[in-house]
């Protein structure tokens, strides 16, 4: 069997890991075990989690966050909108009276409410 050996719980890969310490079988340098992503099976591997580690926040590119410099004040979203060109949306007619007849059922709601 070549390749990698997948074991289905982490507990069988930690046993054939205890078992590879005692055999002194120097082609087997094993010392953890791993869950992986790619099987969600468990591996053995010889690299510490000290050298994954490291290796992986070298092969990571460092963030950066390029902000302008700027004195002027933040707009608000009124000015970025005049400045787009940006309207709001008139009002319409139909909605309008639609929003007054709402308003007026509610009044009427409270009103039965409060005498209660």
């Amino acid at each position: 069997m070549h390749g990698k050996r997948r074991y289905f719980t982490q507990a069988d890969a930690e046993l054939v890991l205890g078992a590879l310490h005692t055999s002194r079988d120097p082609r087997r340098r094993e010392v953890r075990s791993y869950l992986c992503s790619t099987c969600h099976g468990w591996h053995l591997t010889s690299t510490t989690i000290e050298q994954y580690t490291a290796a992986r926040t070298a092969r990571r590119a460092p963030i950066t966050l390029a902000v302008p410099e700027t004195r002027d004040p933040i707009p608000t979203p009124a000015e970025l909108a005049a400045r787009l060109g940006a309207h709001p949306a008139p009002a319409t007619p139909a909605a309008t009276g639609r929003l007054l007849t709402a308003l007026t059922r509610l009044r009427r709601r409270l009103a039965r409410l409060r005498k209660r």
